[in-house]
């Protein structure tokens, strides 16, 4: 298992590379000032385009059985539950980010870039046990 987490992890942090690149650069494409009302809207398609990509790697890698791919069986199902955990996940990455953005700015209403990018780094953490826990024994569990 740690082993696997080790994997994860290592995904966790490219995904959270991806998710960072595209939010930044959909705040600096589209402007960003205090008052953008579009910062949830951006975290939720960078953290859409980080899940693609976790699946990607969680799937062929961190979790994939000895012969590099997941039971036929199982994988029927599996893009389904990867979707409702990612979902979960989504909602709770946004919603963790989105108050910690608020309370940061409501302290320091001239960093919203910092703010934004705190918000970012603990709904990340947070939801990375979330994502690893339901991965690994729902989404991921019969490939051992």
């Amino acid at each position: 298992m740690l082993k696997q987490f080790s994997k994860f992890f290592a995904v966790g942090l490219i995904n959270t590379g991806v998710d960072f690149a595209v939010l930044n650069s959909l705040l600096i494409i589209f402007g960003a000032t205090k008052s953008d009302s579009h910062y949830i809207v951006f975290k939720g398609i960078s953290f859409l385009v980080a899940v693609v990509n976790s699946y990607l790697f969680n799937k062929y890698w961190t979790f994939a059985s000895a012969g590099g791919v997941t039971q036929k069986v199982k994988a029927k199902n599996e893009p389904l539950l990867f979707f409702i955990i990612s979902t979960i996940g989504l909602i709770l990455n946004m919603v963790i980010a989105n108050w910690i953005f608020t309370l940061i700015l409501l302290l320091y209403p001239e960093s919203m870039l910092i703010a934004s990018n705190i918000g970012a780094i603990v709904a990340s953490l947070v939801v990375l046990l979330f994502n690893f826990v339901g991965y690994k024994f729902i989404v991921f569990k019969n490939n051992e």
